[in-house]
C-alpha cells in the first residue's frame, strides 16, 4: 500500500530567538505542522540557540504551500474581519525540500531514520 503525500524537510532560520519569541513561536507552529500532515511530522533537530528548526512531515501539499502556511496571512477561521498574521516573519527563512525513497541518514540513526522508514 503506497503511503500518500510527500516527505518534506522544513528548515527553518529565525531572524531573532529570543526565549518569548520561542514561546510565541513554537504552539502555533507545531498547529500549523498537525494541521498540514494530520499528526504526521517531527522535529528533526535544533540549534543550541533554537534559532534554526528542522521538521519532517508527510502532506499532500506541495512544497510552496507548505512555506505558504508558515510565511503567508491565513483566514482568521472565525468572525472576525482580519486575516491571521503569518507564523513566521518576514524577515525568517524557510527551505523545503522533499526527501524522496532514497536517504542516508546514518548519523541520525536514533531520531531521524525510524521516522524516515516509517513515514
Amino acid at each position: 500500500m503506497a503511503k500518500e503525500g510527500k516527505r518534506f524537510l522544513v528548515h527553518i532560520e529565525l531572524a531573532g530567538a529570543d526565549i518569548r519569541r520561542l514561546q510565541a513561536l513554537v504552539p502555533p507552529l507545531h498547529e500549523a505542522f498537525q494541521r498540514m500532515s494530520n499528526g504526521n511530522y517531527q522535529q528533526a533537530y535544533h540549534s543550541p540557540a533554537r534559532d534554526t528548526l528542522g521538521y519532517l512531515l508527510r502532506t499532500a501539499l506541495a512544497a510552496a504551500q507548505v512555506r505558504a502556511r508558515l510565511k503567508e496571512s491565513g483566514p482568521s477561521g472565525g468572525h472576525g474581519r482580519f486575516p491571521k498574521p503569518p507564523i513566521l516573519a518576514s524577515h525568517d527563512k524557510v527551505l523545503v525540500l522533499e526527501i524522496g525513497e532514497e536517504f542516508d541518514a546514518r548519523e541520525f540513526k536514533d531520531k531521524l531514520e525510524p521516522w524516515l522508514r516509517h513515514h
